[in-house]
């Protein structure tokens, strides 16, 4: 089993790299090209299996910080390609397919067994949930930031027509990714807390703390939106402040517990 993971996790890289080389092409066309779906369908197959190949163990489920890491960034490439049928999203699809690509590389390098066992049905959803949000989460976090690159571009009056989709086409993008993982989010922290016994033991003080700041302060983006029509680089910098509280919450204290301090 370690042979195909090993395969499927190298594969994955190439087919990951080929597909935001002939993304990145894509974006500085005048004609749009899609030929990236081919490989970047390929590297989510072979991604796949390697995380079936790397979490599945004879034990258990093993769930490491880049398993983790690795699962987010599988269905954070998932959502871009589904995307990309119906919207121009070669620019931030170029920079996801690098990410993913070096994410599968670190899970290949650093591979380490960290059984999650005697895990209730509502714990298991809780974990699902959270990784999906994440997921979500990180493509609206990319698309903020090229929200930002777009408004200075536009500023500077040099637009980037050719490169990215219309301004209040990535905005009403980034809402709608937004709305549906705050949703995953919100679900996902009402059953940790209903199956989540002890926070103590299981070293979960801080995640829930910052979990629950991120989750304020995409409530007070959305609110403002409502309320006050926030857009554009105003609201774009309140996503990346709500995703960088999600990953000091999971990725942070996990990757300190893990790597830093050899604790599950």
């Amino acid at each position: 089993m370690e042979w195909i993971g090993t395969t499927a996790g190298g594969l994955a890289v190439l087919m990951y790299l080929g597909a935001a080389a002939a993304a990145a092409r894509g974006a500085v066309s005048s004609i749009r090209v899609k030929l990236y779906r081919w490989p970047a369908a390929l590297a989510i197959v072979c991604h796949a299996v390697l995380i079936v190949a790397c979490l599945a163990t004879a034990q258990g489920l093993s769930f490491g910080v880049f398993d983790a890491a690795s699962v987010v960034l599988w269905i954070t490439t998932g959502s871009v390609l589904a995307t990309s049928f119906r919207t121009r999203i070669e620019a931030l699809s170029t920079l996801l397919f690098v990410l993913a690509a070096i994410v599968v590389g670190l899970q290949q390098s650093f591979r380490k067994t960290h059984l999650l066992i005697d895990l209730s049905p509502g714990l298991l959803y809780h974990i699902v949930l959270a990784l999906v949000a994440y997921g979500l989460f990180i493509v609206a976090c990319a698309e903020a930031a090229l929200v930002i690159f777009a408004d200075r571009r536009l500023r500077a009056h040099k637009p980037v027509l050719n490169l990215l989709p219309p301004l209040a086409e990535m905005e009403r993008s980034l809402f709608q990714i937004l709305f549906i993982a705050f949703a995953l989010l919100s679900y996902s922290l009402v059953l940790g807390a209903f199956y989540v016994t002890d926070l103590g033991a299981q070293h979960l003080y801080h995640k829930v703390v910052f979990a629950a700041l991120a989750w304020l302060v995409f409530a007070v983006l959305f609110f403002g939106r409502w309320r006050f029509g926030w857009r554009g680089v105003h609201a774009a910098r309140y996503v990346l402040v709500g995703m960088c509280l999600l990953l000091l919450s999971y990725f942070g204290s996990k990757s300190v517990l893990e790597l830093l301090l050899g604790r599950t």
